[in-house]
């Protein structure tokens, strides 16, 4: 098992949708605790800037189903990004093992 906590942490990048499933994402959780690897749950938050890029009238270009944003569009999603982390909706309390 030390070899497991000497390991890099494991990120886990989960999408934005993937957060509003808490029975499984809870799951997800318990299941790395007990592999006993420290691990790091970073999400997206695509789909608020989808829905700013709707709004403001700005076609979202996909490349193989990921979003290619331009950089003059990166003041746009920093800002969704910042919103939503201000809001706390989507902060998740658990470092599997890491300090902030």
């Amino acid at each position: 098992m030390e070899e497991k906590k000497n390991a890099a942490p494991l990120v886990v990048k989960l999408s934005g949708k993937a957060l509003g499933a808490e029975k499984e994402l809870e799951r997800l959780c318990r299941e790395l605790e007990a592999a006993g690897r420290a691990f790091l749950l970073v999400h997206g938050g695509g789909v608020a800037v989808d829905r700013l890029m709707a709004d403001l009238g700005i076609e979202v270009r996909r490349v193989r189903g990921l979003r290619v944003s331009p950089a003059e569009e990166m003041p746009l999603i920093a800002g969704v990004a910042r919103r939503h982390l201000q809001s706390g909706a989507p902060v998740r309390r658990r470092a599997g093992g890491l300090s902030p």
